[in-house]
């Protein structure tokens, strides 16, 4: 008897082997009958776009059946033409074979994606958690009975623990003895350094240069980013930055975690922490340091992202009250996060406020100095999940809204991330509608910055209503921006407007509630920070036109960049951060929005475009 029940752990599923061709490459895979592509091909660790995590909302997760018959689906006929569906285009979250059959998907053109690694603003004040000493030894110190510990902790005139890496070393110096000089005469001696961390050597140098170097990294729903540090100094030495693999499961953290809860968490884990190796010894390759000098990593991330690095359960983060495990200070090994030894060093895991309002941005808040602001400040991290704060020295609110990823291109139709060729910057001047590409070449798709200019200049011009309907012009609901080199349309639809208007609505009404909290106006905010790539990327004129950030903020804006990234460096930096971060969270409040029903109102009221036709907003 054939079982329907293909989730069944006891049920044996009834095998289809499925040949794929992705770039240069073939793989053949085994899946069960029922079972449709996307799930077979992320068990199988082959990368395929997913942004809505292959409900079939996004019409990203392309692929071309090449040989075998898959039946179009409903979802198939929205995406494609006829014409595609007749070549065997098909989603592969809606695809589900009955028989082998042969698949090519298309190159997913990212190595280009142009990803935030760096932050600007003010200067980070230096005071290193490590500090050098210098000692010099010669022959008769050998003669004494004393341990090499006690002798160099009565030359450094302290009591230190020593780590396994400084005593290794001290071993090393044992084995080398007969090579220290049998006279300083001639004013030669053995010069030993030591790296002392509080009231532990972490590693000693012997006639040789001390150095020791950290990591910041800033784990994002997309990207990762990375910073190389010299301690000692508190120099940057350089940056690294790369793709999140566990997009592949979906865009926004909502489809990461029903993917952890569906069986997945050790995936999910796995993924970001192989990214964080390879990004780990890319870095070192580039900036020249040797893997056995790091001696402390800081990490920031949402909380999500942070309880897939650590591999704890996601189970409750969905579900209300949104409980979390943790979002607190955490320090471990090295080993206890990635499993191996290639590194003998400190993972730091920097806290977050709440489930929605992570470690990324109380590292933002410490980057942009909330701890020292005398007047209200306001951080904005516009991503799929929209966090923000507001506040000063004294008090801080902080929120999280569900922005979704229209903003950064995902669940529009022909969206893109911010990869050359991209289409960054639109303009409509009455019919004539312009635009420009990253990198200026041929258009292959929008990113967010350019989905908020269509957006705007369609507002402008009246081609939608302030209910973002399209006018009768425009009676197909498309409005055509490009055409690509195979003379495919890219078309900017009615769904693809209605996606923007959830995303600033969510990012309105949630600075309109943090103001009402703090019982302030906008003339009365002295800054506002934009994080992240948006802020770099986005034309704030633009913004403000289809009210996504209110008309009185405009000239206080100042983009920063990766602030979490900065942050995290920061708290390398300087020993007193790890004091100023605690003092930030003391003064922080979280805003929960499910259950506000003053925001909901808000949210609707927001969602018109209100000044359409003039380009004024509100």
């Amino acid at each position: 008897m054939d079982c329907s029940k293909t989730a069944c752990k006891f049920r044996e599923a009834e095998k289809l082997y499925i040949q794929i061709v992705q770039d240069e490459n073939e793989y053949s895979i085994e899946i069960d009958k029922g079972e449709n592509l996307l799930r077979g091909m992320q068990r199988h660790d082959i990368f395929v776009k997913a942004p809505c995590g292959g409900t079939g909302v996004c019409g990203k997760c392309k692929v071309q059946i090449k040989e075998g018959n898959i039946p179009a689906a409903a979802e198939d006929q929205l995406y494609f033409s006829q014409d595609e569906l007749e070549k065997g285009y098909r989603l592969a979250c809606q695809a589900y074979p009955t028989e082998n059959c042969s698949v090519f998907i298309e190159a997913a053109n990212e190595d280009q994606f142009r990803i935030v690694s760096d932050y600007s603003g003010k200067p980070m004040e230096k005071n290193s958690w490590i500090q050098s000493f210098r000692i010099a030894i010669v022959p008769s110190d050998f003669q004494k009975n004393k341990s090499l510990v006690t002798l160099f902790n009565e030359k450094l005139g302290g009591d230190y623990t020593y780590s396994k890496r400084s005593l290794m070393k001290l071993v090393h110096l044992m084995d080398q003895k007969q090579s220290i000089p049998n006279t300083v005469r001639d004013g030669h001696k053995t010069v030993i350094e030591c790296i002392l961390e509080e009231q532990c050597i972490i590693d000693i140098f012997i006639d040789e240069e001390a150095t020791a170097y950290g990591i910041a990294i800033d784990i994002g729903t997309t990207t990762i980013a990375m910073q190389m540090i010299e301690l000692i100094s508190g120099e940057v030495l350089g940056n690294h930055s790369l793709l999140n693999r566990q997009r592949g499961y979906g865009e926004d953290v909502i489809s990461r975690i029903q993917y952890s809860n569906e069986g997945n968490l050790d995936k999910l884990s796995k993924c970001i922490q192989e990214d964080i190796l390879k990004g780990i010894y890319d870095l070192c390759q580039t900036t020249s340091v040797n893997l056995e000098r790091i001696v402390k990593i800081a990490i920031v991330g949402n909380t999500t992202m942070l309880h897939l690095l650590l591999g704890l359960s996601c189970t409750s983060l969905a579900v209300h009250p949104f409980q979390s495990i943790t979002t607190a200070l955490h320090e471990f090994h090295f080993s206890e996060i990635f499993g191996q030894l290639s590194l003998e060093c400190k993972v730091i895991i920097l806290p977050g406020v709440s489930t929605y309002v992570g470690a990324d941005i109380i590292a933002g808040m410490l980057y942009c100095g909330f701890h020292e602001e005398k007047e209200t400040t306001l951080l904005i991290d516009i991503g799929t999940n929209g966090e923000m704060a507001i506040g000063n020295k004294d008090k801080i609110l902080s929120l999280s809204t569900a922005a979704g990823p229209a903003l950064e291109g995902g669940n529009i139709q022909y969206g893109t991330g911010s990869i050359r060729g991209a289409i960054s910057r639109v303009e409509i001047d009455k019919d004539k509608l312009s635009y420009r590409t990253i990198g200026d070449l041929p258009p292959i798709g929008i990113c967010g910055s350019g989905v908020i200019d269509i957006v705007a200049s369609c507002c402008k011009n009246g081609i939608i209503d302030e209910t973002g309907r399209f006018s009768e012009c425009y009676e197909d609901g498309v409005v055509e921006v490009a055409r690509t080199v195979e003379d495919q349309a890219i078309v900017f639809t009615q769904k693809d407007v209605r996606e923007v208007q959830l995303a600033k609505s969510a990012l309105r009404s949630g600075i309109e509630i943090l103001m009402q909290r703090m019982e302030i106006v906008p003339e009365e905010i002295e800054r506002v920070y934009i994080a992240g790539g948006f802020g770099g990327g986005v034309n704030i004129d633009s913004a403000i036109t289809i009210g996504l950030i209110p008309k009185e903020l405009k000239d206080k804006i100042v983009s920063v960049g990766n602030s979490a990234l900065g942050g995290a460096a920061a708290y390398l930096i300087n020993r007193k951060n790890r004091d100023r971060i605690e003092e930030i969270l003391k003064k922080t409040s979280y805003i929960e929005l499910s259950t506000d029903m003053h925001f909901q109102d808000l949210f609707v009221n927001n969602m018109f475009f209100y000044g359409v036709g003039n380009g004024e907003s509100t």
